[in-house]
């Protein structure tokens, strides 16, 4: 788990958590009292890892500096160290039409203490990112890292975080849907319920199995759906009785009506509530 908190006038206005074990990334923007949670690639999830310690050991973020085209500086204090240090200009490898990096290390401890770079990209934006107060092996906790929204922040992408919630399992099966077109195809729809980190409780419809026989009735599946929703509406169909069946190691039971839609053609719709 990665923190980062940014501030601007010295004001804190954006903390971003990256969990790279659930494959998670939150936004935090504080001005507007908001959040978004969002899945992160398998793509995504490696490159972090791969990176990750060129950010986290200090001796590979000096080899990152070293590896590039640099000349030495002359030693200066900082932060009451003695310090050494080197300047690149090398932008070869990197999106910006210009670049000077300064990295200072401890004479002492051989760590970085400042890193300042100063770039200018393409469009002749200047960006400027300073590095420092480093605190090598500290001990943190788990609290120290973990995300915290405040109640009183809403979702920007409810959708967002109901997919992580998903994936990580944490999400409640409360109906099963099911549609037999007689001749045509058939469709299972499953209805979860999902707690979001402000308290929200959100249900939503997700596919879960979709069948039709061929391509060519797959416009006429769509459209028997359609009428088949207006029937449902109009009434109750007729009763066929109940079933069970366990879904996703739960048992349910299925109510079963039959409609039979303009044309003659006969539909079988069941939905299943756990016992």
């Amino acid at each position: 788990i990665t923190r980062t908190d940014r501030y601007r006038d010295g004001q804190i206005y954006r903390t971003i958590y990256y969990t790279l074990d659930t494959k998670t990334t939150i936004w935090v923007p504080h001005a507007a009292k908001k959040y978004n949670k969002e899945a992160m690639s398998d793509e995504r999830v490696q490159r972090a890892r791969a990176n990750k310690d060129r950010w986290t050991n200090p001796q590979e973020l000096v080899n990152c500096c070293l590896n590039l085209k640099h000349h030495a500086l002359e030693q200066k204090t900082i932060d009451g160290m003695l310090c050494e240090g080197i300047e690149t200009t090398d932008s070869s490898n990197l999106p910006f039409k210009s670049l000077t990096g300064r990295m200072w290390v401890s004479v002492e401890t051989g760590y970085p203490v400042l890193v300042e770079i100063e770039a200018v990209d393409n469009g002749d934006v200047r960006h400027t990112t300073t590095l420092d107060q480093f605190q090598w092996n500290m001990d943190l906790s788990a609290g120290d890292v973990e995300p915290e929204i405040p109640a009183d922040y809403r979702s920007l992408g409810i959708e967002g975080e109901m997919k992580i919630l998903s994936q990580q399992g944490k999400k409640e099966l409360l109906k099963v849907e099911e549609t037999i077109v007689d001749g045509t195809g058939r469709m299972r729809v499953h209805v979860y319920r999902y707690q979001l980190s402000d308290g929200q409780i959100k249900d939503m419809r997700e596919g879960a199995e979709y069948t039709v026989n061929d391509m060519a009735h797959q416009e006429e599946f769509s459209a028997q759906l359609k009428e088949l929703r207006r029937l449902k509406k109009a009434g109750p169909g007729e009763d066929l009785g109940t079933y069970e069946e366990t879904v996703e190691g739960r048992i349910f039971s299925f109510k079963r009506e039959k409609y039979f839609l303009s044309d003659g053609t006969e539909v079988t719709w069941s939905v299943g509530l756990p016992k």
